[in-house]
């Protein structure tokens, strides 16, 4: 398996990306019936323009979340921070772990943390084994991708 991954890099982001979240938003679920006050606010927001239903504005936003939201975030952590680390003279392992880290951290939100840190592993380990952003990039768009769609069903 993880041969076949590594030798199919894209297969493995879209397949992953679209699955690795399943989980994790499962128990980010539950864990807000169990406490409310945890509820991830900027989740909320988004949930609630999709389940407007479709139009204009919800196709512009599925967009950029889909789109353009990704390519910026892989840039900036898996790409620009990436390098920064590696100037610091940390191992490849390191950097993978900070900058995960660091990538679930920027959103904020206890809950949504513990819920995007497979997803940023996932993203990390595609970038520590491809030596670029395009197949993370690639994982990201399709976790974007069924988490939109999820709100709208």
């Amino acid at each position: 398996m993880k041969q076949w991954a590594i030798e199919n890099p894209y297969k493995t982001a879209i397949i992953g990306g679209s699955l690795i979240s399943l989980f994790p938003a499962l128990f980010v679920t539950q864990a807000v019936r169990m406490f409310p006050s945890l509820k991830p606010e900027e989740l909320q927001v988004v949930s609630d323009f999709f389940s407007a239903g479709i139009g204009p504005m919800q196709i512009m936003l599925f967009a950029i979340v889909v789109f353009v939201v990704p390519p910026a975030e892989e840039f900036i952590f898996r790409s620009a921070l990436w390098r920064l680390f590696g100037w610091a003279k940390q191992t490849p392992k390191v950097t993978w772990i900070g900058v995960s880290l660091l990538f679930a951290a920027f959103h904020m939100e206890p809950l949504h943390i513990m819920g995007l840190l497979p997803l940023s592993f996932f993203l990390g380990w595609l970038r520590l084994k491809t030596g670029n952003i395009n197949a993370s990039t690639l994982a990201h768009m399709a976790n974007n991708a069924v988490g939109c769609l999820l709100m709208v069903i």
